[in-house]
């Protein structure tokens, strides 16, 4: 590894991002609300996706039933009452919200709900890897916390040595309300459990303090003798490059 190489990787070792994230966790404006709830999900036990809030909404299920609702109800107001029933603008909206429920129909049950249902094994698979993190936030050029649509990030790091680098990253569905995203965040940096099976399916769910916190995306391995890769992660952290 060139000099260059190895400073940059003396970067990224555990005590580095965890005091961004420490750093990032002081600026974000304290949670007014509660987390959404999590349901009935325990480590050894089987979840079924659709008890669970937030795997209904990783599925579209609501988003779907939502449009393709007021779809049916004008039709049948208008089969029963008659076309008159409904003025213009309500059938052109229910015939817009047809056409867009069907592809959300249509993108729910081919992606979304197996989405959920991996998720859900997922969750609860057995052997889980204890690991520690550090948790970052995409930030605007002013520093502060970026848009919640991009969910917090987990920099994963072995369970122990202070000179450890990442070896994973996954970000999470924020686990707040839409007007309070944050609420429910676990500590800046910590242990946490990853759960997941062990069958080619890159879908991990990481449990901290007891809870799950739902991954909006695949987990991503990091080659920590990549200097690539640790190039990648120090981008997330502040200061000159």
């Amino acid at each position: 590894m060139t000099d260059v190489s190895a400073s940059r990787a003396s970067s990224v070792t555990y005590a580095a991002p965890a005091a961004v994230a420490e750093s990032q966790a002081g600026r974000l404006v304290p949670a007014t609300a509660k987390p959404r709830p999590v349901g009935d999900v325990r480590a050894g036990r089987a979840v079924t996706w659709w008890r669970v809030p937030l795997l209904r909404r990783i599925s579209g299920i609501g988003r779907t039933s939502g449009l393709l609702g007021y779809t049916v109800v004008v039709a049948a107001v208008c089969a029963v009452m008659g076309a008159d029933a409904a003025p213009g603008a309500p059938r052109a909206l229910a015939v817009l919200t047809g056409i867009v429920g069907a592809y959300w129909a249509w993108r729910t049950f081919t992606s979304g709900i197996p989405s959920a249902r991996r998720t859900a094994r997922a969750a609860t698979a057995p052997g889980p890897r204890t690991r520690r993190y550090a948790l970052l936030f995409d930030v605007d050029d002013a520093g502060d916390v970026g848009d919640a649509a991009e969910g917090p990030l987990l920099v994963i790091f072995p369970a122990e040595g202070a000179g450890a680098l990442p070896e994973g990253l996954a970000r999470i569905v924020p686990p707040g309300p839409d007007k309070c995203p944050w609420a429910g965040l676990p500590a800046p940096a910590g242990t946490v459990e990853l759960r997941g099976r062990p069958d080619g399916e890159r879908v991990v769910v990481a449990w901290i303090e007891g809870r799950p916190y739902w991954p909006q995306d695949v987990y991503q391995d990091i080659d920590p003798s990549d200097p690539e890769a640790l190039e990648a992660v120090a981008e997330l952290l502040p200061g000159p490059r």
